[in-house]
């Protein structure tokens, strides 16, 4: 059985299947999904920290997807949880954020470079502990923003960034009521994403029965705004 253990935000763990669930469809491979949507890099790097205290990743492949340099998460004190600089930040249950971006006062009081700068500095902090436990990993980041750290860990994702061309525009789904389209591209984007991951650390290709499930799901989503979860995951693991 090949594992992976992935971090990020919700393009990788996301109400809409990402690349991490179309790689888990995969026979023989199980993926340990440790992304949670609504999250900066700060908070992803201590997830990775914590994770490797008590587990042994020395035998699986492990994926970081960066967040967006724009999501400040400073960690105030135990008890006390993570703060970010959002307009509204509402906890759902399963562990879900519903988060909008302050992005005007971002970009009036903190310099968009740093914040480049700064998430180079916490990838960069994070190789310190995977190289140092030897483990077979790569990153990709969420945005097509550029100015990132390029290096022998990066997973190439050029031109598979989400657009209105290539988003869905549901309406609502598992509790989320979407106003126009989805951010994180469909289900096809991420097929692609898989595609990459699973090339980068020398897998087959995506086999046959999952494309065929995701163009399945893909047709059902484009026609339907308002998906029903159950008919979902009968496409998925039927």
């Amino acid at each position: 059985m090949i594992k992976f253990t992935v971090f990020g935000c919700s393009h990788t763990n996301w109400i809409m299947p990402t690349w991490a669930d179309i790689i888990n469809l995969e026979k023989d491979i199980e993926v340990v999904n440790l992304a949670l949507d609504g999250r900066g890099n700060e908070f992803i790097s201590h997830s990775i920290w914590k994770h490797l205290q008590n587990h042994d990743l020395s035998n699986e492949f492990v994926v970081v997807q960066w967040s967006y340099a724009t999501r400040i998460f400073e960690f105030i004190k135990p008890g006390s949880g993570w703060k970010t600089y959002y307009k509204d930040v509402v906890q759902r249950s399963n562990n879900r954020l519903h988060t909008t971006v302050d992005y005007d006062w971002v970009y009036t009081n903190v310099d968009y470079d740093w914040l480049i700068e700064k998430r180079t500095a916490i990838q960069e902090y994070v190789d310190t502990f995977l190289n140092a436990k030897k483990l077979n990993y790569g990153y990709f980041y969420s945005d097509n923003h550029g100015n990132y750290k390029i290096d022998s860990k990066t997973i190439s994702l050029e031109k598979l960034w989400a657009t209105d061309e290539n988003s869905y525009n549901f309406k609502k789904y598992k509790g989320v009521v979407n106003k126009g389209y989805d951010s994180h591209g469909n289900v096809l984007v991420h097929l692609e994403r898989a595609e990459k991951v699973k090339k980068y650390f020398g897998l087959p290709k995506i086999s046959e029965e999952t494309n065929s499930k995701v163009l399945k799901l893909h047709e059902y989503l484009l026609n339907n705004p308002k998906p029903k979860e159950a008919k979902v995951n009968a496409i998925l693991h039927s």
